[in-house]
């Protein structure tokens, strides 16, 4: 299991899209994939957990799966134990993590042929959630916003 977050907490996330929701949601991510989110920014972004109390719903959603997506690519360069630490098979994995979010991002559909042999539910999770987040603020892989749509 990760060192994330304690084992089971993953458990019930599946590969499955949900109709958009209340918070103007395009319906990539769960509930359950933001719930990861928020768990793995109190776990480890203590400042940035605390910091989103006065952010609204939708921008605090946004924060935790921005800081959920650095820390599990974060995790993976600082050397997990399933690439054993060599330095080429952890840039395949972080190679393989960021082309499923970049097609997943530009596609709406979360295309998880291109992930690596990683902890699959809690990073298909985490790339869902960043991707919806990405879609719903209008920016595009490459940091540019797609349109002139205000946030």
């Amino acid at each position: 299991m990760s060192r994330i977050f304690p084992s089971g907490l993953t458990s019930g996330l599946a590969s499955r899209r949900a109709p958009s929701d209340a918070t103007g949601s395009a319906g990539l991510a769960t509930p359950g994939d933001f719930a990861l989110c928020r768990s793995i920014t109190e776990a480890h972004g203590h400042t940035y957990a605390l910091a989103t109390r006065i952010l609204s719903p939708r921008q605090r959603r946004a924060v935790w799966a921005l800081y959920a997506w650095a820390r599990v690519v974060d995790d993976y360069v600082d050397c997990s134990e399933r690439s054993g630490c060599r330095p080429e098979a952890v840039e395949a994995t972080v190679v393989g993590l960021s082309t499923c979010f970049q097609r997943t991002v530009a596609s709406g559909f979360l295309d998880a042929s291109s992930l690596p042999d990683v902890d699959s539910v809690r990073d298909r999770a985490v790339i869902a959630a960043a991707a919806q987040t990405f879609i719903d603020f209008d920016i595009s892989p490459r940091g540019h916003r797609t349109s002139s749509r205000p946030c």
